[in-house]
């Protein structure tokens, strides 16, 4: 099986479309909402030309758009449950 290629993180300066929040920062929605910012989301690509299915071309805009939120990435969102508490000293 060969190697995904990764993905380069986005330079501050390429002039991405951003998402509106509501769409990448979702958390705890029941699985009908989950399915409503799915489509939302499906139409906004198509919208903008971007073939949602090409991860290339999505996740670059992700990255964009959690930054440009203020939103943590996925990394430093794993990072952060696994660096140790108050309460685990």
């Amino acid at each position: 099986m060969a190697r995904r290629k990764a993905v380069p993180p986005p330079s501050p300066d390429a002039g991405l479309p951003i998402l509106p929040r509501h769409i990448v920062d979702h958390p705890r929605l029941s699985s009908a909402e989950l399915r409503e910012i799915s489509d939302e989301r499906l139409a906004w690509f198509q919208a903008k030309g971007v073939d949602a299915g090409d991860w290339s071309k999505v996740y670059p805009i992700i990255l964009a758009s959690w930054k440009a939120h203020g939103i943590p990435s996925a990394l430093d969102r794993a990072r952060s449950r696994l660096e140790p508490k108050d309460t685990d000293r």
